[in-house]
């Protein structure tokens, strides 16, 4: 059962023509900083502090993060009615914050990691994103020079060492794509950002 078959959740990866979530419609975000910090919503509302994924079990509550090249994954828990957003960048799975948020919803909502379903939306392509060595090493990588990394196949491995066996994976490059997605990578400073979101349904 993929994510869309849930009829109890609303979700959506942005693209650049995603408008911002209405006003009046509550919705928690956070000040992204590339980690592993994970913040549980209850009727919060806005910027909840520094962090890169919320978790709820709480209806009408959009559940939002921002990207331009980094991963929006989606997790939702049809048994206990929960669901999870995460950004993931490199360093947010160098920290593995799949793994963090999992876990915060294993504490907080009773989540089994073999109930999760999951969804990785569009990001950076193999194609496009070169590191050096020094990333590369944090994901097993021996070679000291430059390296195409595989960011969205290290995070659906890192739902998998947590049982999540319903994964989906966008597998769209934002940087290949200029007339659908903002990419930091192609273009630097000046690149927007894509929304991605989802809700329990009120």
């Amino acid at each position: 059962m993929a994510l869309a078959d849930l009829d109890w959740l609303e979700f959506f990866f942005g693209t650049r023509a995603t408008p911002l979530l209405p006003e009046s419609e509550p919705s928690a975000t956070l000040k992204q900083i590339h980690s592993n910090l994970v913040f549980p919503v209850k009727l919060d509302t806005g910027c909840l502090g520094e962090g890169d994924a919320l978790v709820t079990n709480q209806p009408g509550v959009w559940l939002s993060v921002r990207s331009a090249d980094c991963f929006p994954v989606i997790l939702a828990d049809p048994v206990n009615r929960a669901i999870g957003v995460i950004h993931s960048g490199w360093r947010g799975a160098a920290a593995n914050i799949v793994a963090a948020t999992i876990d915060t919803m294993a504490s907080h909502f009773s989540t089994s990691g073999q109930n999760l379903h999951a969804a990785i939306g569009p990001g950076i392509g193999k194609c496009c994103f070169e590191v050096g060595g020094e990333v590369g090493c944090q994901f097993g990588y021996t070679e000291s020079g430059k390296i195409l990394l595989d960011l969205s196949s290290i995070i659906s491995k890192q739902l998998k060492q947590h049982s999540v066996g319903e994964i989906t994976n966008n597998g769209t490059c934002t940087k290949c794509h200029p007339e659908l997605y903002h990419s930091f990578r192609r273009d630097g400073e000046t690149a927007g950002r894509m929304i991605s979101a989802a809700r329990i349904r009120a």
